[in-house]
């Protein structure tokens, strides 16, 4: 019966060391959940959002010039080639990775489809449909009614994030306007406000 008491109990101290050896190795590694970014395909002088989600970690970086991050956040980026970002956690001398890549070509060779419509009281242009890409505002530009080339911005300063419908353009003077896509310096339009 002692023999049995002493194997129960040398059994039960083995038992109770793999699992604090367990338990501890568990807690002192990191976990990345969450490593992507969104959209993985851009067009140049377009952006993505990097997202990622970490637990149990210490010291989170990016590298590409991101640098130390929190365990969980996101970050507009704008890469102008293909690009992978490496996300390094560590804790306790261990040390995980993982990679995203971002794939940037080249502008379009077509320019988005845009439709506007005019307002001539009112001198404004709103978008009324627009391609389902990430087009940004800032690939165009206005030939205002005297021939000089001007930011979009000009015509709405709320105008900096991406292309969507429902978007306007105010014009204050008389004339004619012309948008211009940049990247393909393709023509967008003209309209006369009178």
């Amino acid at each position: 019966m002692k023999k049995k008491i002493i194997i129960i109990m040398s059994l039960f101290i083995f038992a109770s060391f793999l699992t604090g050896c367990i338990d501890e190795d568990i807690t002192n590694t990191p976990i990345i959940n969450v490593f992507t970014v969104n959209p993985n395909k851009i067009y140049y002088g377009n952006t993505s959002n990097l997202e990622w989600t970490v637990q149990n970690a210490e010291n989170v970086s990016i590298d590409n010039q991101i640098g130390t991050v929190s365990l969980e956040g996101n970050r507009i980026i704008q890469p102008a080639v293909t690009t992978t970002y490496i996300l390094t956690a560590s804790k306790s001398g261990k040390t995980i990775t993982a990679s995203t890549t971002i794939i940037v070509e080249s502008t379009s060779t077509n320019a988005p489809s845009l439709q506007f419509i005019k307002d001539s009281v009112q001198k404004t242009l709103t978008v009324a449909q627009a391609d389902p890409g990430n087009i940004l505002w800032a690939n165009f530009e206005v030939v205002n009614a005297t021939g000089i080339t001007q930011p979009i911005t000009t015509y709405n300063a709320a105008l900096t994030g991406y292309v969507t419908a429902g978007d306007t353009l105010t014009f204050t003077e008389t004339g004619t306007y012309k948008i211009r896509y940049t990247p393909t310096n393709t023509l967008m339009g003209e309209w006369t406000f009178a």
